[in-house]
């Protein structure tokens, strides 16, 4: 009985028992390849197919074998074998045991690679395939015996040579590892002499998913390497890597993530001109639809958006991301028709929706993540550097901004705090946009942000406090023609920016919606009689205002005030943070912060001696204080003349009332009334009574004046405006005087009653400032007699 013949091996038999040493040693002694002849080679092959049998059934089975004899004997028959019925069979089972990767280095140790080297290398189709997915196995941890060996060239001639799919899928595997980290100086060779046969292999089956896979890992490896880029770019690769994302990368993240890491390879800053190559390909949109269709899966996520935060540095870039989805056909790019995408046109053309909508949309989903946040973050940054732009992606940059800034919150590092600010500092550079970032709370996220202690993050949040209580202005209503149009003569339209936080707003048509149609502010406006550019300034002053009472209300001044304490000694916080201060602390609860810091004012000034502005907003800030103080000081002063002039009204009525109970208790002196009694006019009701002032009552021979009103002092000198605001100083006004005329009377209690002919007529001057406690254009009023508890006065008055 044959040795075979000890197993019942039918395809019913479920379960094969593991073999003992005794039966390992007769199964080894029956391979030995002692002869080559027919009969001895049908008997080697009949064993080897026993063996391969065996070799597939478990772990325990493959260890019984490499603990034997077996490989040696098998490397043996795999090498000198002349027929493919003895050498397939050897090149399988060799495969098998490397699946367990604890075989791998004991076979790798009695020379396998050499043999499978030699295998793949035939012109046996069936014999190369194995070879090559034994390599593959060993590859992984000998990856540089292999590429010593040669395995490299095999590996680029099998996919020059082979016709069929399993041989090219695993040719293209055992490259893609081969190439990994630890052979860099192999990929510059690689970029040389093999990137024709991955561009010859993807051609031979266009739709297989699993050999477009591993051809895009042979290529994201190669194109990490500064030396290959362009070797790659001239040999098309560019067009292979699109084309294969466009077939596979919305239905297998396993695809898109080579395909974008090719793309984001080559789009690197030491590349930068390659960025407007692969955008005109039309690159940006395919990207971002598989950003969405993949957007479950993290990496394809975090690779668009890196690529498309490299394309975003280039105008053209910002162009395809600020244009409708539908209209990039018509642009005149014709990549769909360039490299083949097939059905590609009608799954893009979305009308009414931007590239860039997209992408923030997909965004804002990983907020938490700080990479892919980065990513969207330098993304904005990018695009919103283009005046046309900021309003544009206003509507999609707010919550993405505002989910990083506030959802997120202390959990984000400084880094990625600083950026977000940086994008809500170009928003706020335009005019139509100061208002709305204040309705979502962006002023919030600044103040939120003065908590951390990194300088250039305390700078940003300064810088966004200043810009967004700065001139406003609201936007007029437009027809969609007239946005179609304006985008299209503002695409590609970038300014630089000088420097950052710049305070002048840029120029520009940037339209948003407003909330008033046109026929309502219209009648609004002449319904109060105001000329269109009266209205337009008055919309704007109640816009600023409003935003400053908002930054006022969410504690700007105290937290400007604590930055100021614990970082005031750098420059650049000093300075932002005295700038926005200078902008919202023209209100009493700012100028009272003012006074109570003037000690820590002067000591920043002191540190910064040598900067001007500097110098010049603690100044106008100490102003501000010292108007608070005197304005404290002048309604104590006016609330202590209040008391006395109620305690002297006091003191009179008393002295009345005792003067009227001594006239009574005289004699009675009949009393005949004159002709002209029923003219005069009427005594008081009763002594008593409240006069007015200014009028003389004569009641026994003593006289009760009422206090007469002095001439008001000249209030605080008007102050200059602050850069950065659009206020200029307050023009100069005239003291207003108003003279009241009272008519004095003389009363005779004993005696001839008779008027006087003709009323004597007493100028008494008003006191008051000619102007207000505020800087604003705001008119101060006449402080006079009985006027103390107006806010705005600061007249003064005699003592009584």
């Amino acid at each position: 009985m044959s040795a075979w013949q000890c197993y019942d091996l039918r395809p019913d038999y479920s379960v094969i028992p593991i073999l003992d040493t005794l039966t390992v040693e007769r199964i080894a002694s029956l391979i030995v390849p002692d002869s080559f002849s027919a009969m001895r080679c049908r008997e080697i092959s009949s064993m080897l197919d026993i063996l391969l049998l065996l070799s597939g059934e478990s772990v325990q089975h493959r260890l019984a074998l490499v603990g034997s004899e077996i490989p040696r004997i098998t490397l043996a028959n795999a090498a000198s074998a002349t027929d493919l019925g003895t050498r397939l069979p050897a090149i399988q089972l060799l495969n098998n045991l490397l699946v367990d990767k604890a075989n791998i280095t004991p076979l790798v140790d009695i020379g396998i690679v050499p043999v499978l080297i030699a295998a793949a290398d035939t012109g046996y189709e069936s014999v190369s395939r194995w070879a090559l997915n034994a390599l593959w196995k060993v590859a992984f941890t000998h990856s540089p015996s292999l590429i010593r060996l040669g395995a490299l060239s095999v590996g680029i001639e099998a996919l020059k040579r082979s016709k069929e799919l399993e041989t090219l899928v695993c040719a293209a595997g055992l490259l893609s590892v081969l190439l990994g980290r630890q052979s860099r100086p192999e990929r510059v060779v690689f970029a040389q002499k093999g990137i024709s046969a991955v561009l010859i292999a993807s051609t031979r089956y266009p739709d297989s998913p699993q050999l477009a896979r591993y051809l895009l890992i042979i290529l994201w490896r190669v194109s990490a390497e500064v030396e290959a880029k362009t070797k790659l770019f001239e040999q098309g690769v560019l067009a292979v890597a699109l084309d294969l994302m466009a077939r596979f990368g919305m239905h297998s993240a396993l695809i898109s993530r080579p395909a974008l890491g090719v793309l984001c390879n080559l789009s690197v800053r030491s590349q930068s001109l390659l960025r407007q190559d692969i955008t005109e390909y039309g690159a940006i949109p395919l990207i971002v639809r598989v950003m969405v269709a993949q957007q479950q899966d993290r990496s394809s996520v975090f690779y668009g958006s890196r690529l498309l935060w490299h394309l975003s540095l280039h105008p053209v870039g910002v162009i395809y991301m600020t244009t409708l989805e539908g209209e990039i056909h018509e642009m005149g790019v014709g990549y769909g028709e360039r490299v083949g995408m097939r059905g590609l046109r009608p799954m893009l053309a979305e009308p009414g929706v931007t590239v860039m909508k997209r992408a923030i949309e997909v965004l804002t989903r990983y907020h938490t993540d700080p990479a892919i946040a980065y990513h969207g973050l330098q993304i904005l940054h990018n695009v919103t550097t283009s005046p046309p732009c900021r309003v544009a992606f206003f509507e999609v940059a707010a919550p993405f901004l505002g989910s990083i800034l506030e959802i997120a919150g202390q959990e984000l590092p400084d880094e990625l705090v600083m950026w977000a600010l940086q994008d809500l500092i170009h928003l706020s550079l335009s005019p139509l946009l100061k208002t709305p970032l204040v309705q979502i709370g962006a002023h919030r996220w600044a103040i939120a942000a003065l908590t951390r202690d990194i300088p250039a993050v305390l700078v940003k949040a300064c810088t966004l406090l200043n810009n967004t209580c700065t001139c406003c202005t609201r936007a007029r209503p437009c027809g969609s023609g007239e946005r179609e149009g304006e985008r299209e003569g503002e695409r590609g339209s970038v300014v630089s920016i000088t420097r950052e936080g710049e305070v002048e707003s840029p120029t520009g048509t940037d339209r948003v919606p407003t909330r008033m149609q046109e026929g309502d502010r219209e009648r609004e406006r002449k319904r109060q009689g105001m000329t269109l550019e009266e209205a337009e300034e008055a919309e704007r002053l109640a816009d600023k205002q409003a935003n400053r009472d908002a930054l006022v209300e969410a504690g700007a001044i105290n937290s400007l005030l604590t930055v100021l304490k614990k970082a005031g000694t750098f420059a650049g916080v000093a300075q932002w943070a005295l700038r926005a201060l200078s902008l919202i602390s023209d209100c009493p609860s700012g100028k009272q912060f003012m006074w109570a810091e003037r000690g820590m004012l002067l000591g920043i000034a002191d540190i910064h001696s040598e900067d001007t502005v500097i110098r010049n907003r603690v100044e106008y800030l100490l102003k501000l204080g010292v108007e608070h103080e005197t304005a404290h000081a002048e309604s104590i002063r006016i609330a202590r003349v209040k008391r006395e002039r109620e305690a002297e009204r006091e003191r009179a009525r008393v002295r009345a009332v005792r003067h009227e109970g001594v006239r009574l208790a005289q004699p009675s002196i009949p009393w005949v009334p004159s002709p002209w009694e029923s003219q005069r006019l009427p005594l008081p009701e009763s002594p008593g009574r409240e006069r007015e002032e200014g009028v003389t009552f004569t009641f026994a021979g003593m006289d009760i004046e009422g206090v007469e009103g002095v001439e008001g002092v000249e209030g605080p000198e008007a102050r200059e405006g602050v850069e950065g605001s659009d206020e200029t100083g307050e023009e100069e006004r005239e003291m207003a005087h108003s003279v009241r005329e009272t008519t004095v009377f003389s009363y005779a209690i004993e005696g001839d009653y008779s008027p006087l002919p003709t009323p004597v007529r007493t100028p008494v001057r008003m006191g008051g400032s000619d102007r207000g406690m505020r800087g604003e254009g705001e008119r101060g009023k006449s402080l006079g007699v009985g006027d103390e508890e107006e806010a705005g006065g600061v007249g003064r008055h005699l003592d009584l």
